[in-house]
């Protein structure tokens, strides 16, 4: 069984088999935005990533960031 893949299940005491169809794919991407976060002093990956319900290693990757590193006054890329 497969994420998005659906089961029809059949009750009762006839047969015992399960067939499967592939759910229809997205057509469209989901659309994100991007935002501009600018680093205040005392905060940290960790908390701006929960600020956003977003990941530490996905911050890190949008702004190519190799170390968790950051400095007051820069500006990080969020995708929402």
């Amino acid at each position: 069984i497969r994420t998005g893949q659906r089961l029809n299940i059949y009750p009762g005491g006839g047969s015992s088999s399960v067939r499967t169809s592939e759910a229809p794919a997205r057509t469209a991407p989901a659309k994100s935005k991007t935002i501009t976060h600018k680093v205040r002093r005392g905060e940290n990956l960790s908390s701006i990533a929960g600020k956003y319900n977003v990941s530490v290693s996905d911050i890190k990757q949008w702004n190519n960031l190799r170390s968790s590193n950051i400095q007051a006054g820069q500006r990080l890329k969020i995708r929402r």
